[in-house]
């Protein structure tokens, strides 16, 4: 199997196994709806109640998970539409991923109402290490599914998936 073929798959299992993460995430938004008793609305949200904006927020990571899982099985099966999806999905990636990690270095944190101020630079250094390990991750695929290789990986032959007539 050709270097280029593994890192495909590679990429295609880590789609895969984001997807089932922002499922959980996803999830646990759901939850959050009914368990957590939010203020109504949400600062900064005009007019949204806490209820509405966490079963927002579940349904849109549910989405997000749905088209990962689509576009890494579609990589594994070497389908020529997901190789355009994963180009759409590292960009998306590439640049939130970008813009949070900006975000982190700029915006000033609050310690929570316990105090805490020692820990505001171990949690903007833990978020930034997050977004950037992301941002690394969408750059990577974006170079990955542009190059040759991938190109010639997705026109390649396709195994054929019907038994041959006798």
């Amino acid at each position: 199997m050709p270097q280029s073929s593994v890192s495909v798959r590679v990429s295609a299992v880590l789609a895969i196994s984001g997807s089932v993460l922002m499922l959980l995430v996803a999830s646990a938004f759901g939850s959050a709806a009914y368990i957590v008793e939010g203020p109504d609305p949400v600062p900064g949200a005009p007019g949204i109640p806490f209820k509405t904006l966490m079963l927002g927020l579940c349904a849109f990571g549910t989405l997000l998970s749905g088209w990962g899982t689509a576009t890494g099985i579609g990589i594994l099966r070497r389908q020529r539409w997901s190789r355009f999806s994963m180009l759409i999905f590292a960009g998306l990636l590439a640049v939130t991923s970008a813009t949070g990690l900006i975000f982190v270095a700029v915006m000033p944190l609050r310690p929570g109402p316990g105090g805490g101020e020692a820990m505001i630079p171990i949690v903007r250094v833990g978020i930034g290490i997050i977004y950037g390990a992301l941002a690394a991750i969408g750059i990577w695929w974006l170079a990955q599914f542009n190059g040759r290789n991938a190109k010639e990986y997705f026109r390649g032959d396709v195994p054929e998936t019907r038994p041959a007539r006798p």
